[in-house]
């Protein structure tokens, strides 16, 4: 299962730092850490879509990828390596927890 691999106060301080509005504004809405450290699927969809991409701000992708391999236990190539590449567009604003997506992301990144 996804966890975060320093402190919730950590994380948010690195989600912090980026200054694209986008990014906060949707942060608020898709960005869920549970207080055991847990992270759902979604929310890693949400966080490795913007590593990928920026959403148009390469300057974006770049510090959301360095976010994300310092907040999770495994490397953004990791990650890609071993979850396709439609399930994080696919499954990053879905407004509700669902624990099928969540058991698949924990499968996927045990193979």
């Amino acid at each position: 299962m996804p966890t975060i691999s320093i402190s919730k106060k950590e994380v948010d301080g690195l989600l912090d730092t980026q200054v694209e509005k986008k990014f906060q504004d949707s942060r608020r809405s898709y960005w869920r850490v549970e207080e055991d450290g847990y992270v759902h699927a979604q929310s890693v969809y949400w966080l490795y879509c913007w590593a990928e991409t920026g959403m148009g701000h390469r300057k974006a992708a770049l510090e959301c990828l360095e976010m994300f391999n310092q907040i999770f236990p495994f490397t953004f190539e990791y990650f890609k390596g071993r979850v396709p590449d439609d399930y994080p567009r696919r499954y990053r604003y879905m407004f509700k927890r669902d624990d099928y997506i969540d058991q698949e992301l924990d499968r996927l990144l045990k193979a």
